[in-house]
């Protein structure tokens, strides 16, 4: 089974990272129509280019090699 994870990120001018989980969804299309509502919202509408969808397996480690 897989989940939709919605966030929103982009990179500020001194390269830290702002990342902000939207939701967690069931479906690819209900993770879509969440970037829909959000992206009109004060914050969001100016990046409206930064969201990205994951599709990620329930009960799966996603960094099962680690990271370096």
């Amino acid at each position: 089974m897989y989940v939709f994870v919605v966030d929103h990120w982009y990179e500020l001018d001194n390269g830290e990272d702002v990342v902000r989980t939207i939701g967690i969804y069931s479906s690819e299309e209900e993770a879509e129509k969440a970037v829909e509502r959000i992206s009109v919202l004060p914050g969001f509408r100016d990046r409206p280019d930064d969201f990205c969808i994951n599709r990620l397996t329930l009960g799966h480690d996603s960094w099962s090699e680690g990271f370096a």
